[in-house]
């Protein structure tokens, strides 16, 4: 009985490793973007840097994933939300951000640190 059990056991803490393996490669985590604008991933939280000449500006909200890799952030402050790029979408192949900001569309690449 207590083989059974064991064997039992390593069976379903292997799926759980499985299943948490393959959930943590759906999501971006890290730096990405370049001089100007940087967004960074930290477990479900999220914050976008502006930088202009010397002056920067940071706002921080939390994101989940939605369907098609898009990333859906939920700012902080309203009134920051209005000036933050929106329409992120995941290319896990590249492991890129690709956003519209001014309507513009822009790729934020991952930065090596």
């Amino acid at each position: 009985m207590k083989k059974i059990i064991s064997a039992l056991l390593v069976v379903v803490m292997l799926f759980t490793l499985v299943f948490t393996l393959t959930s943590c490669g759906n999501k971006p985590s890290g730096k990405y973007g370049g001089e100007t604008v940087t967004v960074e991933f930290d477990g479900d939280k999220v914050s976008v840097t502006f930088k202009i000449l010397v002056a920067s500006t940071t706002t921080t909200g939390t994101f989940e994933m939605g369907e098609n890799n898009e990333i859906l952030v939920t700012y902080d402050d309203s009134e920051d939300a209005e000036k933050a790029p929106s329409g992120w979408t995941y290319d896990k192949e590249n492991d890129a951000i690709k956003c519209k900001f001014l309507g513009i569309d822009i790729t934020l690449e991952k930065i090596d640190e």
